[in-house]
């Protein structure tokens, strides 16, 4: 397959990204669970698909980490090196111990998980959802690239005008953890 396209810097960054960026969702078991095999196959097409460094997007929401478990796991199977690969992680959901049937965020998407997650927007929840993407990637590969994920959301939960003044402050703590992390 012939690969014709242009990289573009990403902001006043020194990461240059091709035009398309896979999502992962599909990774985590969102709507349907696939087999192991088909999602290192889906894997393995980003690369026949895209000149290297590829650039993917995922998050701890996604599987509640298990897109991200998947990713490190596959990428060491099919033998890509670090440097192959470009990581775009959204921080803010934390896997937790799932002590229901099925997950309580977003009940009824996800399918087959053994995990839960909650979200941590604030200073030290954007840093410990970093840590923890960072092992479930396994260790051998890094996040690149990082944003804070729902925040809206989180915004959005507030019950009263002090509730919601608190969760924005939440937020911008948040973004200086991402800011720290830079």
């Amino acid at each position: 397959m012939e690969k014709l396209y242009e990289k573009k810097q990403l902001g006043k960054t020194e990461i240059a990204i091709p035009p398309v960026i896979f999502g992962t969702s599909c990774l985590g078991n969102l709507y349907q669970a696939l087999s192991d095999d088909m999602k290192l196959d889906i894997m393995r097409q980003w690369f026949e698909c895209v000149d290297t460094p590829v650039v993917i997007d995922t998050a701890g929401k996604y599987g509640a980490g298990l897109a991200l478990e998947v990713i490190g796991d596959g990428l060491r199977k099919l033998g890509i090196q670090p440097g192959q690969i470009i990581i775009s992680n959204k921080l803010g959901w934390f896997r937790t111990e799932l002590k229901t049937p099925e997950p309580l965020f977003e009940p009824g998407v996800w399918k087959d998980l053994r995990h839960n997650a909650v979200q941590k927007i604030n200073y030290k929840g954007i840093l410990e959802c970093w840590e923890q993407g960072c092992e479930l990637l396994g260790g051998h590969y890094k996040t690149n690239i990082v944003s804070v994920h729902d925040p809206d959301e989180y915004l959005a939960q507030a019950d009263s005008k002090r509730e919601r003044n608190k969760r924005f402050t939440d937020i911008i703590d948040a973004y200086n953890a991402l800011f720290e992390l830079k």
